[in-house]
């Protein structure tokens, strides 16, 4: 994902490349990490073996910059695990 060119209300790509094909995505959702925004919906569609991607858009914030997290519940041979993508959004 490309941070320079994410600006709030503005729909941006989504993709994550896992290792091994086995691992799926159960959930995927956008989280304000810097001030409280609420959970937004960020779908991803495999797209091929291993590959996920979708679209996602933030809301706007009233701070000049916003730090949110692309969090993705994940299963990989059954064992369910967490994993949380950091980035900033600037007005």
């Amino acid at each position: 994902m490309k941070t320079d060119a994410l600006a709030p209300e503005q729909p941006f790509e989504l993709a994550v490349d896992f290792s091994d094909s086995q691992v799926k995505v159960v959930r995927s959702v956008l989280e304000g990490e810097s001030m409280y925004m609420g959970t937004l919906p960020a779908l991803v569609s495999e797209q091929e073996p291993g590959r996920w991607q979708g679209q996602a858009l933030v809301g706007a914030c009233t701070e000049a910059s916003m730090l949110w997290a692309w969090v993705l519940d994940i299963e990989h041979n059954g064992i369910p695990r967490q994993l949380k993508f950091r980035f900033e959004v600037s007005r």
